[in-house]
């Protein structure tokens, strides 16, 4: 988020488990209905068995369920999470502008305005551009404790601070201004002002929607909080109430699923779980997709950015981006001024760019640019929990349209079909200005989209287009999994993309599609957090700017006594014309610069040898050290062969020969390693095409019969219908007749041969 968030790189990781199992192993609820009739016997007809069966079956088991956890006496420690739609209008910057605090006579520049949740790296980076401004293109990283409300931000030189951040709070809406302070035509540095939406200021509030309420949705039932599992001795009223809940949703025992969780290699990295209800985006199941389908109908109805707002926002970027660039040439035209010398004296009213100073012959200045924000409708289902369970999943879009067709939407469409499409990206790019020298950026944005068809007859279908969907599942302390619709499609298993299940939709759904989905609705989800550090400045050009400000404190630290590849730093920049500590100075660079040369051409020479590469680099630095030296002493460059035999270098040699080895080895474990990622990718994809294939060719889903259907009906308790025992187990005449004929034709073979009680 905000300009420079390639600094810090947080990662926090989300899975998610479908408690039913493979999807081509889970059973087909009407299927199994028609089966068991027939092998049972029953004196049931096939149309009651049906009837009994939806009536009595996982449906109407979860709509219990629900009815029992929304009361607070049975489920009150853990709480019904409710949903709340909103939409994000196209927030101009310039609306915000009279509400930042600045100097009087002095202006307000605000390139972009953003809504947004509680997000504790905005406070980090507002902290960096008060305190720190000049790190804050640097690679600080910044985590919060949740339990403590303390931001720590850790920075490239190993300093670290931590501060309490203000009004920050969980579950909140905020307005982030991004601004610069234009005094007298001189612009300040880059500024971030925080407003927590509902906080005081009635033309901020204004200015965001509010939301209204989307009804209930099913509960999520905690398994690990804080590293911990609930249990008698932890949490132990949810533990008692989450139990029940667990046997009551699933028929299943919450014990046994903790155990399982137990024997997870990765259970430490396993921070909170959850058992959670909805449909995967990527789900193979159709009466799921049929579910999906009339999930995203209804938020089409709901929201209140559509197409036309998005087409706005993209005429609003081209001007927006046309407007930089006339205000960019503006500037440019003011430097060149200013280097013809028009105008050598610098005034007070001088126009700046960048924080740099120049001379304005005019004051027709061009408006200013900035970023427009993009129309979104969210949707965000939280718990009202006595726990601290921190749960929160949001879906975020740009807009949802409808449309319909004649004829096949793809070749061999079904009625009743549902199938989703990915159908790309739109890719905006927004430019924006900084005050880091006289700089621009580009801010890119992705608006993914997917297009979820209905084959509604043999000759006609539907379809909705969804554009910009995102997933986001809210960790714990303003930290976040986000997923695309392209990673989910994507995806060889079932996504951790759930569409959360919505009672009043669910409810909506014919009896037969929710029950076929009570059987397969129900994830686990296992949330964890790590931070990493990307350390940009051991790349490319930053590498050099690094050895350039080392050899200059180096240079200051030895009062320019240092030595280097080239000499001593004050006799290498007094060769080069300079004098004093500025000649030490630019000979600790030289001589900096010197060794970087060097070391990358070794680089290149050890990296081309493989395992012989590194001794071959030993023995061309000790014979370049030599000759230097040489050259220093004599001013000829000699090579003395018996240098190779100083204990010093015989050392250099044999870590070099060790050098080389251990390089193999990692060379050799890096190319597995990525081999490795490479199969797994390719895996991936294989898995998921055959996966289709499979599904097409065969079906999925299977007849599950319980053996005790057999014998017990969905009503009564009895081994069969009279017909069925009757003609089972009566003998009639011409039975019996048979077998006294069957017994004096074998007389003696039975007479002589011991019976076997059972065959």
């Amino acid at each position: 988020m905000g300009w420079f968030s390639d600094k810090k790189i947080i990662t926090v990781a989300s899975s998610a488990y479908n408690l039913a199992g493979e999807e081509k192993d889970r059973p087909q609820f009407l299927q199994s209905l028609i089966v068991r009739n027939i092998l049972s016997g029953t004196k049931d007809s096939m149309g009651d068995t049906i009837q009994t069966g939806y009536l009595n079956g996982p449906a109407m088991r979860l709509r219990q369920f629900f009815r029992w956890a929304r009361q607070p006496v049975h489920y009150g420690e853990v709480g019904m999470p409710t949903g709340q739609i909103s939409t994000g209008s196209a927030l101009n910057p310039r609306s915000v502008e009279a509400y930042i605090p600045h100097p009087a006579g002095s202006q307000v520049w605000c390139q972009h305005a953003v809504v947004g949740s509680a997000d504790y790296s905005y406070w980090a980076e507002e902290w960096v551009m008060n305190n720190r401004p000049a790190d804050l293109d640097k690679a600080w990283v910044a985590t919060h404790n949740s339990t403590t409300n303390k931001i720590t931000i850790r920075f490239p030189n190993a300093t670290t601070v931590i501060f309490t951040p203000v009004n920050f709070y969980i579950g909140s809406n905020y307005i982030y201004m991004y601004y610069l302070i234009v005094n007298n035509g001189v612009y300040g540095p880059d500024k971030l002002k925080i407003y927590r939406v509902g906080s005081g200021t009635p033309g901020l509030d204004a200015l965001v929607s509010t939301g209204s309420s989307y009804g209930e949705f099913f509960p999520f039932i905690p398994i690990r909080i804080d590293n911990k599992f609930i249990s008698p001795s932890y949490e132990g009223k949810a533990y008692k109430q989450t139990k029940k809940a667990f046997q009551k949703a699933t028929g299943g025992h919450l014990d046994e699923l903790i155990e399982n969780l137990k024997d997870n290699d990765d259970l430490d990295d396993i921070d909170y779980a959850y058992v959670v209800f909805g449909v995967s985006l990527n789900v193979v199941e159709m009466s799921c997709k049929r579910y999906l389908y009339t999930f995203f109908e209804k938020l089409m109805f709901s929201q209140k950015n559509g197409p036309q707002a998005y087409q706005k926002y993209l005429a609003a970027v081209t001007a927006a981006n046309q407007q930089y660039a006339n205000w960019n040439n503006w500037g440019n035209n003011q430097e060149e001024i200013n280097r013809g010398g028009h105008d050598h004296q610098r005034s007070v009213g001088a126009e700046t760019r960048g924080g740099e100073s120049h001379d304005a012959p005019n004051d027709n200045e061009p408006p200013r640019p900035a970023i427009p924000a993009p129309p979104t409708n969210s949707i965000r289902i939280t718990g009202k929990s006595n726990l601290d369970t921190d749960y929160d999943t949001r879906i975020n879009w740009s807009y949802i349209t409808n449309g319909t067709g004649s004829g096949k939407g793809r070749p061999g469409a079904r009625t009743n079909d549902c199938w989703l499409v990915y159908m790309g990206e739109d890719k905006v790019n927004q430019l924006y200005h900084t005050d880091l020298g006289i700089f621009s950026g580009i801010n890119q944005r992705s608006f993914q989209k997917f297009r979820i068809y209905w084959q509604r007859s043999a000759t006609s279908f539907t379809y909705l287009d969804v554009v910009g969907m995102t997933h986001r599942n809210e960790i714990y302390g303003g930290k976040s999994v986000t997923i695309t619709v392209k990673e989910a499609l994507e995806d060889a298993s079932e996504s951790g993309f759930i569409i959360p299940l919505h009672y009043e939709t669910w409810r909506a759904t014919p009896i037969i599609d929710s029950t076929q989905m009570g059987t397969a609705c129900v994830f686990m989800v296992a949330n964890s957090y790590q931070v990493t550090k990307k350390k940009w400045y051991e790349s490319g050009i930053f590498r050099i700017f690094l050895v350039v400000i080392i050899a200059i404190v180096s240079v200051v630290l030895t009062g320019g006594a240092g030595l280097g590849l080239l000499g001593a730093h004050l006799s290498v920049g007094s060769a080069l014309g300079f004098s004093g500590m500025t000649a030490a100075i630019v000979g600790s660079v030289v001589n900096a610069l010197a060794a970087l040369v060097l070391t990358t051409i070794l680089e290149k020479v050890a990296g081309a040898f493989g395992v012989l590469g590194p001794v071959i680099a030993a023995v061309l630095g000790i014979m370049i050290g030599n000759i230097i030296s040489s050259f220093q002493a004599g001013g000829s460059f000699v090579m003395n062969w018996g240098q190779f035999l100083r204990a010093d270098n015989l050392l250099k040699l044999t870590d070099a020969v060790g050098g080389g080895i251990q390089k193999m080895i990692q060379e050799s474990t890096m190319g597995i390693v990525q081999k490795m990622e490479d199969v797994a990718k390719q895996t991936n994809e294989e898995l998921r095409k055959i996966k289709e294939a499979y599904y097409n060719e065969f079906g999925y889903g299977q007849v599950v019969i319980d053996p005790m259907d057999l014998f017990v009906d969905a009503k009564t308790v009895f081994a069969e219908s009279s017909s069925s025992f009757l003609s089972r187990t009566t003998l009639t005449g011409t039975d019996i007749a048979e077998m006294s004929q069957d017994m004096l034709s074998n007389f003696a073979e039975y007479s002589i041969k011991l019976p076997n009680a059972f065959v």
